[in-house]
């Protein structure tokens, strides 16, 4: 008989694994206030029997899986309280906390020592800390100790007085008296300041002192006038004793002090910003000294503006409470950036305490014009009724101009006749803008007289955009000179005989009576005016006529004549009165020969 017989492997599929976690196992840290003690050593200091002293210490999980301590061992004067329930739970990166006590017994003294072991299903399963204190001798009473550090760094032990010295009016002075506990049980404590006035300030009190518990106790001095207040720090306590000739518990420390007159510069005093224009920023340095014996907290400088323009600002400087050392310096940068032409001012203000620091900041952006004639036009004497006569001037931006002057106007006041007229450079109509350095404005001023006796009084009057000078005026002094009426017979001193074309030249004497000219004309055998238009001239100057005359025979010659002519000066025609018409009667020359 055949057996058969058949064997089945059965293979299974391997499954596909996801990433592998990784965590690490429970481990335990006991902390105390400042540090890690496992394994280590934790002092609780002094005691006294009866009165304890508790810490409270920190169980840490610092892995990823729970931990469960299972028990704590406390060995030596030390105690659980209260102790914990087991196993005692702590999660991941969780912790607990137990407050462990020192108690010596009564009859203890000296050091004493004992244990602390923790055992848990953590990886480190048993952590011990070793424990120490030590049993004080010390008063079976609350007992107020006190010292404070005086001038050359002696310490003053009971401290009996603070004395703050010389204090800068305005500014503060600190000392401290460092409080102790030097009997077993807890000491209250509490502080007032006795004095008039309030230029003393007190700290920070604690309310309890446990055995050998030291704590600083600030007092400021911050001086409102230059006088020496003084005043009192009193403690108040729970020790059945006190200070010499006081109640019990309390103990006073003497508080003396004087305000000085402030040792505190800021320099410079004040600041001109020379330069500051719109668009150009200059920039000053401040500096603060010290020149006291103490050091003096500054308030953060400040700008004061009067007129809110935004002109001045602080680039650099320091924050309040900054303490400014005896014989040291800080210093600040003030910078001035106008926001237009005009006048800015502003201070610069550094407080410190009740007092303050101060500097007036000011400045100009400011271009004004200048003329390169400063005492005005001077028109030499002219004729009457005589020819136009022009004078130029220069306008500019004075030397020291910081900024460009927009010239908007110019005219000539009073000019109700238009005798004085403008040449403007182009465009003519302006306004021209003139810069410092720059080109200047160049102006003629003409001046053509038409017999109103015109005087003294006008001016050129230049409106703009300068800051300090929106106006300038520059006046203008003419005086014509007016011809006196002719008396004298006209002379001929130039030329003859008289012929066609030929030019004759004569002169006439007059006295210098004003408001009056003359006239020349000619008187001929066809009568007066004959060929001769009249014409105006000046006393003793050479005028020239063309003479134009008659066929040769028909007179025996011409002559030449002058009349008296008064000029009408209410209407300032340049005219003569029709009531002085040419003709016979006036004076005249000799007859002049004609050639035959």
């Amino acid at each position: 008989m055949r057996v058969s017989l058949s064997l089945v492997v059965a293979v299974t599929g391997l499954a596909c694994k996801g990433p592998t976690l990784t965590t690490s196992p429970g481990h335990v840290q006991v902390r105390n206030a400042t540090s890690d003690v496992s394994n280590a050593s934790d002092d609780f200091g002094q005691s006294c029997p009866g009165f304890p002293v508790a810490q409270t210490l920190t169980l840490a999980n610092t892995g990823d899986v729970q931990v469960n301590v299972k028990s704590i061992a406390v060995t030596g004067d030390f105690a659980l309280t209260p102790v914990p329930t087991y196993p005692l739970a702590i999660a991941p990166s969780g912790a607990a906390t137990v407050t462990l006590t020192f108690a010596p017994s009564a009859g203890q003294a000296g050091g004493q020592a004992g244990s602390f072991t923790l055992s848990s299903d953590a990886e480190n399963a048993t952590v011990t800390v070793a424990l120490t204190g030590t049993v004080a001798s010390a008063p079976a009473q609350p007992t107020f100790g006190s010292s404070c550090t005086v001038t050359g760094g002696q310490v003053r032990t009971p401290c009996a007085f603070l004395t703050f010295g010389a204090v800068p009016v305005g500014s503060s002075a600190t000392q401290k008296v460092t409080v102790t506990n030097a009997g077993c049980p807890p000491l209250t404590l509490a502080a007032s300041i006795a004095q008039d006035g309030g230029d003393y300030v007190l700290g920070t009190v604690p309310g309890t002192l446990a055995l050998a518990q030291t704590a600083e106790v600030s007092v400021t001095f911050t001086p409102s006038s230059q006088a020496a207040p003084q005043g009192k720090l009193v403690f108040a306590t729970n020790d059945p004793d006190g200070g010499p000739g006081l109640p019990a518990g309390q103990y006073d420390v003497t508080l003396t002090g004087f305000g000085s007159a402030a040792q505190l510069t800021l320099s410079p005093p004040g600041w001109a910003a020379a330069g500051a224009a719109p668009g150009t920023s200059v920039g000053q340095t401040f500096t603060v000294t010290n020149g006291g014996g103490a050091a003096i907290a500054l308030d953060a400088p400040e700008i004061v503006e009067s007129d809110d323009a935004g002109a001045f600002s602080l680039d650099a400087g320091w924050p309040t409470g900054y303490v400014l050392d005896a014989g040291a310096a800080v210093s600040c940068v003030v910078t001035a950036d106008l926001p237009g032409l005009g006048a800015f001012g502003a201070s610069l203000v550094v407080p410190y305490g009740t007092s303050q620091l101060s500097a007036t900041l000011t400045a100009n952006a400011i271009s004004t014009l200048c003329t390169d004639a400063p005492g005005g036009l001077a028109f030499s004497p002219g004729l009457l009724c005589g020819p136009p006569v022009t004078q130029r001037f220069n306008l500019f931006v004075c030397d020291g101009g910081d900024s460009a002057v927009q010239v908007s106007g110019l005219h000539v006041t009073p000019n109700p006749k238009g005798l004085y007229s403008l040449t403007l450079p182009s465009p003519d109509a302006g306004p021209w803008t003139l810069t410092p350095g720059g080109a200047a404005l160049d102006i003629g001023v003409t001046f053509q007289d038409d017999g109103t006796l015109q005087q003294d009084g006008a001016q050129v009057v230049v409106t703009s955009t300068a800051f300090s000078q929106p106006m300038l005026n520059v006046p203008i002094q003419n005086t014509p000179a007016y011809v006196p009426p002719a008396t004298g017979v006209p002379v001929l001193v130039d030329g003859g005989p008289l012929l066609t074309g030929s030019t004759l030249l004569f002169q006439v004497q007059a006295p210098a009576t004003p408001s009056y000219a003359y006239q020349f004309y000619w008187v001929g055998p066809a009568g007066a005016d004959a060929g001769l238009t009249a014409l105006s001239g000046v006393a003793g100057a050479d005028v020239a006529f063309t003479p134009e005359v008659a066929t040769p025979g028909t007179n025996n010659g011409y002559k030449v004549c002058v009349d008296q002519v008064e000029v009408d000066a209410g209407q300032g025609s340049c005219g003569f009165d029709a009531g002085n018409g040419k003709g016979p009667g006036g004076n005249c020359s000799q007859l002049l020969p004609i050639p035959m």
